[in-house]
């Protein structure tokens, strides 16, 4: 099989009109690293790659980007581009580039239209990095300045997010410069995300986005982030999706919108309710599938309890068309019972940690319980935990940050 350098970068052209301007992002970002382009009509693509019977034989046909048509092949191509997620089938290139865990760019370009001005909305997240490289490959090539915009949004149970701000300002800033971006990072207050992109962004301005999170992005873009932003302004576009890391996070799972301190919930329902609207709020699973995540996750508590001893619950819900993990915490100072395994007297838990998972495949989820098991059952972390004031501090506990 070939290295990742020797492999193309595919084009998938849904519409002849998307052609131009997803071929010069793609272009850009080829020409920088000297790798070759294939173009190909995405649904001739999508419908060849998708039979397994064909999969090892077939050779859809395609095209350098300048010209000679070549063959294509079915391998792993080393990168992506597509246009903007429409049409009948909106999800079907989304849920290619995830099944397979590559790293992918989708250009929403109308009329190829000028730009002032790249603007680069950035939280820190596991498509950050991408984002704000190929974002300012396309600035230099346009000539136009890379401009990096960090939104915080308010949130509950916080009592001064001073510290964690100053830290993920920091972060932002750092990422921007190891990407080559001068520019200090600006940052500004929102009620949520998207408004705060919105309420910063100029008419004349390339706005270029993280994708959601990888099951989000495959079976429910529909209402993301991304998509919200394509709804409310006409501005051109880009989304950057980065592949899977091999090594789990704890800090790609849990961050500053999905860590919730203070809470106090009357029974373990209401804690587990409390971190699905947390995900709902930020986007990470669509309002409609909230009540039957719910209601998955009650009906597993009736079982068995989640609680599994120093002070710590697991409440977990699988999922049969889940890509990926997605996660929320919450810290009770005065506890809530979960009826924690072997106790026989209802232990007090202070920390929950809401997991959802594919049905059938449990690699990353344990992975990701065997890092928390790890921190909590020492009592000096959970301590540490309890003293924490920002999300910020949640996490330098949980997982501190290489030197």
């Amino acid at each position: 099989m070939s290295s990742p350098s020797e492999r193309p970068m595919l084009v998938l052209v849904r519409e002849e009109a998307h052609r131009e301007p997803v071929l010069w992002c793609a272009q850009t970002i080829a020409g920088k690293r000297k790798a070759r382009l294939r173009v190909c009509g995405q649904d001739d693509y999508l419908g060849k790659s998708a039979d397994p019977a064909g999969a090892t034989q077939l050779k859809p046909g395609g095209s350098d980007a300048d010209a000679g048509s070549r063959s294509v092949g079915l391998e792993q191509p080393a990168m992506l581009f597509a246009d903007w997620p429409g049409g009948p089938a909106p999800q079907s290139v989304l849920r290619f580039a995830a099944a397979r865990n590559i790293p992918a760019v989708f250009v929403r370009w109308p009329g190829s239209t000028p730009f002032d001005r790249v603007v680069i909305p950035t939280g820190g997240g596991p498509h950050a990095l991408r984002q704000v490289w190929v974002a300012n490959e396309i600035a230099s090539r346009g000539g136009q300045p890379a401009h990096v915009l960090h939104v915080v949004c308010a949130e509950p149970g916080m009592s001064d997010n001073s510290v964690d701000l100053a830290r993920e300002t920091a972060l932002a800033e750092f990422q921007a410069r190891v990407m080559g971006i001068s520019q200090a990072v600006q940052v500004c207050t929102a009620e949520d995300v998207v408004s705060g992109i919105i309420g910063q962004v100029e008419p004349t301005d390339l706005v270029v986005l993280g994708a959601p999170n990888y099951w989000r992005m495959a079976e429910h873009f529909k209402g993301s982030i991304p998509d919200l932003i394509a709804r409310a302004i006409p501005n051109p576009l880009l989304m950057l999706f980065a592949e899977k890391p091999q090594q789990v996070r704890l800090r790609d799972i849990f961050w500053r919108g999905t860590i919730r301190l203070g809470l106090k919930p009357r029974d373990k329902e209401e804690v587990i309710a409390t971190l699905l609207d947390a995900l709902v709020a930020n986007n990470q699973v669509p309002q409609a599938r909230r009540d039957n995540l719910l209601r998955r996750a009650v009906e597993r508590e009736q079982i068995l309890s989640t609680g599994v001893g120093c002070e710590t619950a697991f409440p977990h819900i699988t999922l049969p068309d889940f890509l990926g993990i997605v996660g929320c915490m919450g810290i009770c100072p005065d506890g809530v019972d979960f009826g924690d395994i072997g106790s026989g007297r209802g232990d007090i838990t202070r920390f929950v940690f809401l997991l959802i998972t594919p049905e059938h495949h449990y690699e990353e989820y344990l992975a990701v319980l065997a890092r928390i098991a790890e921190s909590l059952i020492r009592p000096t972390v959970r301590s540490k935990l309890l003293a924490c004031n920002t999300p910020g501090e949640v996490l330098d506990v949980l997982e501190p940050e290489e030197p």
